[in-house]
């Protein structure tokens, strides 16, 4: 049995019994749990692949994104700021990034975000970065 075909078979919790410190299993965890609307117990799974693999930026960029979803943008905009520091060329995060600024109010922080998500390719956001740039 190896942690890789665990994971492969969408089973994060056969994966963590046998592997626990494997911040990949915990990653999926959480991502199972965001997608089935368990979102705090999402918050948690990622947070322990974040701890246990603080270099890896997936783990950063979902954490951001259930937080976000929790309502809590401060420490999603946290998240997501470490992400986009781990993976600078990832346009999902700085359009994550963005959005968490809009909704707080943040204009300019928001335009420099998608700004930057538009240079890497999310030409969807063109129209956002204009209306912040009014």
């Amino acid at each position: 049995k190896s942690l890789r075909a665990a994971l492969w078979l969408g089973k994060p919790d056969d994966a963590i019994a046998s592997w626990p410190d494997s911040a990949a299993a915990w990653h999926d965890k959480g991502v199972t749990l965001a997608k089935n609307g368990d979102l705090l117990g999402a918050e948690q799974a990622l947070r322990e692949a974040v701890r246990l693999d603080p270099a890896r930026p997936a783990p950063q960029l979902n954490l951001g994104l259930v937080l976000h979803r929790n309502g809590e943008l401060d420490a999603a905009e946290r998240a997501l700021r470490k992400a986009v520091l781990l993976d600078p060329d990832n346009p999902r995060g700085f359009a994550e990034l963005g959005h968490v600024r809009y909704e707080a109010g943040q204009w300019a922080a928001a335009a420099e975000a998608y700004r930057r998500a538009v240079a890497l390719g999310r030409t969807d956001l063109l129209p956002r970065v204009r209306e912040l740039e009014r």
